[in-house]
C-alpha cells in the first residue's frame, strides 16, 4: 500500500471514529435547546397569567427579565383579546404538563379565567392529590366544582379536605352544607348543620331551616330563621341566603 492510500485510509478511520462523538454532542445540544425552549414557553405562560391577576398572581415563580422584556410577552400582555391570550396560555401549559410540575395548576388558573370550571376542577383535583396539602387549593377546587354544579364531587372533596384538617374552616363548612343540601337527605343536611353551627354561626341555622322546609316542617324552618337572626345574621342576609336555598342556589 503506497503512502497516498495509507493517508486516505487513516483519514477515513479518523472520521469514522469521530462520527459517534459528534452525533452525541449534537444530540445533547439539541436536547438542551429543546429543554430551554420548553422552559421559555412555560415561564412566559406563567408570567402572562400572573400579569392578568387572579389566583395565579399569588404563586411565587421567578420570572427572568428576558421573559418579562421580550417582544412576545409584550405583545400578549397588550393584546386586545384577553380570551385568546388565556386560551393560548392554557394550551401551552397543557402541552408542558409532563415536564413542569406546576403547569397543571397554572393551566387550571387559565381555565378558570375562561370560565371552563369543569376542566379547572379536573386539573385542581389532580394537583391536590399529587402535592402537599394547602387549604387554598382545596377552596379553589370546591369553588370550581360548585360553579360546574358537580355537588356530588364537591361533597367528596369537602370530606377529604376535612380529613386533612378537621379544624373550623368557614369556607369548607359552607361548601359541605351546600353540597349536602343539593344531594343529600333533609335529615343529613340538618345533622350537618348542627355539626357546623359552632363554626359557621347563623348561616348553619339557615341551612338547617332549608333542611326543615325540605322535610315538610315549615314551622321548624321559621323558628330556625329566627334563630339565625338572633345568632348574629341580620335580617337582610338571612333572607338572601334563604331565598337562594329555596331557588336551588345554595351558595
Amino acid at each position: 500500500m503506497n503512502r497516498k492510500r495509507i493517508a486516505v485510509f487513516l483519514c477515513l478511520l479518523l472520521v469514522s471514529a469521530a462520527a459517534p462523538v459528534w452525533f452525541f454532542v449534537r444530540s445533547a445540544g439539541d436536547g438542551r435547546t429543546r429543554q430551554g425552549e420548553a422552559a421559555e414557553r412555560y415561564l412566559r405562560a406563567v408570567y402572562i397569567l400572573q400579569s392578568l391577576g387572579g389566583p395565579a398572581a399569588e404563586e411565587k415563580e421567578d420570572i427572568p427579565s428576558r421573559i418579562v422584556n421580550s417582544d412576545e410577552s409584550e405583545d400578549l400582555l397588550h393584546h386586545s383579546d384577553k380570551i385568546l391570550v388565556l386560551q393560548r396560555s392554557a394550551e401551552e401549559l397543557a402541552a408542558l404538563g409532563e415536564i413542569f410540575p406546576k403547569a397543571g395548576l397554572f393551566e387550571a388558573y387559565a381555565r378558570m379565567g375562561l370560565g371552563e370550571h369543569e376542566a379547572a376542577a379536573r386539573l385542581l383535583s389532580r394537583y391536590v392529590a399529587e402535592n402537599d396539602y394547602r387549604p387554598a387549593y382545596y377552596a379553589l377546587l370546591c369553588d370550581n366544582l360548585a360553579e360546574s354544579g358537580d355537588y356530588v364531587s364537591l361533597l367528596l372533596f369537602c370530606r377529604e379536605w376535612r380529613e386533612k384538617d378537621p379544624s373550623c374552616n368557614r369556607v369548607r363548612a359552607r361548601y359541605t352544607l351546600a353540597a349536602l343540601y343539593m344531594t343529600g337527605s333533609c335529615a343529613d343536611t340538618a345533622a350537618q348543620a348542627r355539626a357546623e353551627s359552632a363554626c359557621l354561626g347563623w348561616e348553619a341555622e339557615v341551612y338547617a331551616a332549608g333542611a326543615a322546609q325540605a322535610c315538610g316542617d315549615g314551622e321548624g324552618a321559621r323558628r330556625m330563621l329566627q334563630k339565625a337572626e338572633s345568632a348574629g345574621g341580620d335580617a337582610v342576609r338571612v333572607q338572601r341566603l334563604w331565598e337562594r336555598l329555596r331557588a336551588g342556589h345554595p351558595l
